[in-house]
């Protein structure tokens, strides 16, 4: 077992991943669960058995109070699952034994989710016991497919490559209709808003051009382990963590098999899918494509990166205007010298940039050269 999860595990780790479990599975798939109806275990029945299925059914401070729908179906969900063959394994952890192997964390009613911590934390907890089971050699492959309650999941879900240099797979997706034509062509405009912002970072050549959804999501262990899990937030905790796993390894998205994701109109989240469907139905002048003139700049900006050596002299003179001042404003100059005392050749000096030029940096190039078309 790797140095790094041995850390992990020993100083970063959530608590509910402190136990033992006499059993093994091949491998792990987490979903946290909020508000969702009983419908969603019919989802994991064509499964293999040898998946341990991991819901952390969880809810922010008082839901109980200000969302009680959401709240009561969380309680009906964890009635269910008890109701079936189980063995507590300590305080709101159950291990549910059957066909179907679920380990069921309860966060929704003595100790509910932080609200400033949300789905981040509860993908964290989920994910570190699979990590800890890993380790105790109850799971088998190094691996833990992370997605959610709105998914379907194919047959061939969990056959991936499996390669054990790349962070993480992403699967492609595509929402399927709801029946609401107003939901649905909401979803569609959001859909085709993502993919227009990854075919432009493609475009652009950049090393970060993968979606960042947290359904679509399986991980290395080692890699997880090495970045210190996911990050405790209430909104984009997958775009945080999938940027910090692509300076550790690669991110591989894969062409099959596609995810099919319920449209729907959501408030379980303050970004992502749901929230943006809704501000789409409410009329707002949200996710509009950027232009192509935006990711051309983004171009430039890339080739010029990828010609810097830790021999040349630095030059910004033959760059367009938008992207010099881009630069300039990064102050790029103290940014390059600092590179070249601490990288002895060119492959450290790209690795240094491809870090500094992360997932999060380029979003903010791109919304730049958006209003500095020039």
């Amino acid at each position: 077992m790797s140095k790094a999860i041995e850390q992990y595990l020993a100083r970063y780790a959530e608590k509910e991943s402190q136990l033992v479990i006499d059993s093994q599975w091949r491998r792990a798939l987490v979903i946290p669960v909020y508000g969702e109806s009983l419908s969603l275990l019919e989802r994991f029945e064509h499964l293999p058995s040898d998946v341990l299925i991991i819901l952390v059914i969880n809810a922010p401070d008082h839901a109980e109070r200000d969302a009680p729908a959401k709240y009561e179906a969380n309680q009906d969900m964890y009635d269910a699952l008890l109701q079936r063959p189980h063995r507590q394994l300590g305080e709101g952890l159950s291990w549910v034994q059957g066909k179907r192997d679920f380990l069921v964390v309860e966060r929704f009613s003595q100790l509910p989710i932080p609200v400033k911590q949300g789905v981040g934390l509860a993908r964290k907890i989920g994910a570190d016991i699979a990590l800890r089971l890993f380790q105790q050699q109850a799971l088998l492959e190094p691996w833990v497919h992370c997605s959610d309650a709105d998914i379907h999941f194919p047959e061939s879900y969990f056959d991936i490559p499996a390669h054990a240099e790349v962070a993480a797979y992403l699967y492609p997706f595509r929402h399927i209709a709801s029946g609401n034509a107003r939901i649905d062509q909401a979803t569609q405009r959001y859909e085709r808003w993502l993919h227009h912002y990854v075919d432009g970072l493609r475009y652009a050549g950049s090393a970060y051009a993968f979606h960042t959804i947290g359904s679509i999501l399986a991980i290395n262990l080692y890699h997880y382990a090495a970045v210190r899990g996911f990050p405790k937030r209430s909104a984009a905790e997958d775009f945080y963590l999938l940027n910090k796993l692509a300076k550790v390894g690669r991110i591989v998205s894969l062409d099959q098999p596609c995810l099919a994701i319920d449209s729907r109109s959501s408030d379980r989240v303050p970004m992502g899918t749901g929230p943006a469907v809704a501000a789409i139905m409410r009329g707002e002048k949200v996710y509009a494509n950027y232009s192509t003139s935006a990711f051309h700049q983004l171009k430039v900006l890339l080739d010029y990166f990828a010609s810097l050596t830790v021999e040349d002299d630095i030059s910004l003179d033959a760059l367009p205007e938008s992207v010099r001042q881009w630069l300039v404003e990064q102050d790029f100059n103290a940014l390059m010298e600092r590179w070249r005392k601490g990288c002895k050749d060119n492959q450290r000096l790209a690795k240094a940039i491809h870090d500094w030029m992360d997932g999060f940096r380029t979003l903010k190039a791109v919304r730049y050269f958006e209003k500095n078309p020039g």
